[in-house]
């Protein structure tokens, strides 16, 4: 618990990380606002508080660290934008990673088959209707 503690970021971090997430170019951020810990919007129902980015900021930097693919979220907000973003990334990033090291093994394989000391068999043409059928 201390370690979260001693991890937090000021509000102005927070939002200079979203914004070089790219985050920011979704919705904005507005002055700081103090609710209640359950509002959701304000006395008239109506309009949705502003968003917290320290909030955001834990929530993103979560799944990328922990690198994860699945996140099952109640509710639709801007932690919904914050969530698809880092899923989104952490996503590329095993694709790419696991892409070059599948094209370094395919190269690899092509690379023993060139050097490989035994010819392979001669490979037949079939084709239906033709004199090489055989």
């Amino acid at each position: 618990m201390n370690n979260l503690l001693e991890n937090q970021k000021s509000r102005e971090e927070c939002v200079e990380y979203l914004k070089k997430e790219g985050i920011l170019n979704y919705f904005e951020i507005g002055e700081e606002q103090f609710h209640g810990i359950f509002d959701a919007v304000d006395e008239n129902n109506f309009v949705p508080f502003e968003p917290v980015p320290e909030d955001l900021y834990r929530l993103h930097t979560l799944i990328r660290r922990r690198k994860v693919f699945n996140v099952l979220e109640f509710g639709l907000g801007y932690s919904t934008i914050v969530m698809a973003d880092a899923l989104m990334k952490n996503s590329k990033e095993f694709y790419s990673l696991y892409l070059s090291k599948a094209l370094l093994s395919v190269q690899y394989c092509v690379g023993l088959a060139f050097f490989h000391p035994f010819p392979f068999p001669e490979r037949k043409e079939h084709r239906i209707g033709s004199v090489l059928d055989s």
